[in-house]
């Protein structure tokens, strides 16, 4: 595992296991760059990832296949969230009895633009966010970890302004704050969803998960 992926294991609970890499340490020879391109190596890599990920928790079945929908497909009993980002790629897995949801995402800073911005933030995030485009990108990891999270759970694609944070730059955390009527979710639940990020060289990792009751 690369050191900027140990890094990001040291935000995440002692129930999740968390596995990244890189592609140039990715040396299976069938990966090749030459016949195959970076995203369709980004991809294995983190299907590599994830059953690496399985293989920490002590999963001997760690095959995470696909849903007809392109979402990864667990093996039974485990839950799981994967991401990619220019040339890395981390996965972290748990049990179902532990949590029921778990959403990542890794972006490399400072690639969004300025005029993204409003096409990401809800009214109530603006403030916080203005132009700031390193902010802007943790916000847009945010909704990207939130909605991978939710999505096994309520089924529902979502666009950026159905969810809106308040965000703890300091502290590096962020509250869900409203959705949309697209997830009918009551307000008594926002608390049930923890997520944290964190900066590390010239990306950001955001960990979302969703308690069980």
């Amino acid at each position: 595992m690369s050191n900027i992926c140990k890094q990001f294991s040291e935000m995440i609970p002692k129930k999740v296991a968390l596995f990244g890499d890189s592609i140039q340490r990715f040396d299976a020879p069938t990966h090749k760059e030459s016949t195959c391109s970076i995203r369709d190596r980004e991809f294995l890599l983190g299907r590599y990832c994830a059953s690496k990920a399985l293989e920490l928790m002590g999963r001997d079945d760690g095959v995470v296949g696909q849903n007809q929908d392109g979402s990864p497909l667990w093996p039974n009993g485990t839950i799981g969230s994967i991401t990619h980002s220019k040339g890395f790629a981390v996965a972290v897995a748990a049990s179902s009895k532990d949590y029921q949801s778990l959403g990542i995402d890794l972006e490399q800073m400072n690639r969004l633009k300025p005029a993204s911005i409003a096409r990401i933030a809800h009214e109530s995030e603006q403030k916080s966010i203005k132009d700031d485009v390193s902010r802007g990108t943790v916000l847009f990891a945010l909704k990207e970890s939130f909605y991978k999270a939710q999505f096994p759970i309520y089924k529902k694609k979502l666009n950026f302004k159905d969810v809106a944070f308040s965000i703890d730059f300091n502290r590096c955390e962020a509250q869900v704050q409203w959705t949309s009527s697209k997830l009918n979710v009551p307000k008594s639940v926002y608390n049930d969803w923890k997520v944290t990020f964190k900066l590390v060289e010239n990306y950001v990792f955001v960990f979302c998960l969703f308690e069980n009751a």
